[in-house]
């Protein structure tokens, strides 16, 4: 793990770094071309954001006249003994995984995708885009990162 669990604090600002396959559709049914570059893209991002305590999270809903998400999710605040929340901090309600949880309106992003190890080209890009699997253009209420993918906090 790169952190230790008692570094994180609401605020701090986490340097996280995504690394490896990128999945894609795949294509090749109901008339879509099959991807070109299936099973050939990697990636590499590097992600500067500032971590979310619980108070941050309702904060910045409330100001934008919204709530916290209503409908169960997959992971949950983590909480102390005492049951206290503990800021920054999410678990996986079913495998354990721990994350670091931050806020989606401070994030910089570094955005490299690498085709056979060398840099995509424009068109490659393009086809990147065009299969993605997430084709929603709504900004997430918060993003969430494997605590093994934080290279550091400060």
């Amino acid at each position: 793990m790169g952190i230790q669990i008692g570094q994180i604090r609401a605020g701090q600002l986490a340097t996280i770094l995504v690394t490896g396959a990128h999945e894609m559709q795949t294509g090749g049914t109901m008339g879509t071309p099959r991807n070109p570059l299936r099973d050939r893209v990697t990636r590499d991002h590097r992600l500067v954001a500032r971590v979310s305590g619980v108070e941050t999270y309702h904060r910045r809903l409330a100001k934008q006249g919204r709530t916290a998400v209503g409908a169960p999710t997959y992971w949950e605040w983590v909480k102390d003994s005492e049951g206290k929340v503990i800021d920054g901090l999410a678990v996986h309600k079913k495998n354990g995984t721990l994350y670091l949880v931050c806020d989606p309106t401070s994030v910089t992003r570094t955005v490299r995708y690498l085709v056979d190890n060398r840099e995509a080209t424009a068109s490659e890009l393009a086809t990147i885009e065009a299969y993605r699997k997430d084709k929603s253009d709504k900004d997430p209420d918060i993003l969430l990162f494997k605590l093994d993918s934080v290279a550091n906090l400060e």
